[in-house]
């Protein structure tokens, strides 16, 4: 993914959240996309809950956030949840 395919736009309110790997088995950083238009809208430089927490501060318009059952997101989700009553949150699980 290059620099000119994040979506730079403050106006999104349902995204999903996960992890990805800058370097297999090394490093992991955590994308953000936004649900309505399926593009990714940030990079996270690590997958911890304070750093989702603190993207979080800055987007307090989120209404919907989607993610997987990983325990560093779906704190930081409910956590989110209960400060804000207007996140809800959904846990979506897929077999492959």
């Amino acid at each position: 993914m290059n620099c000119e395919s994040i979506v730079v736009n403050s106006e999104y309110e349902n995204i999903g959240v996960d992890d990805f790997a800058f370097h297999k088995g090394i490093t992991y950083g955590t994308i953000v996309c936004d649900l309505d238009t399926h593009k990714p809208i940030d990079l996270l430089e690590d997958r911890t809950k304070n750093t989702l927490s603190d993207w979080f501060k800055n987007h307090i318009d989120i209404k919907i956030v989607t993610g997987d059952r990983s325990n560093a997101y779906s704190k930081t989700m409910m956590i989110r949840c209960h400060q804000r009553y207007k996140f809800q949150i959904s846990f979506i699980c897929s077999k492959i």
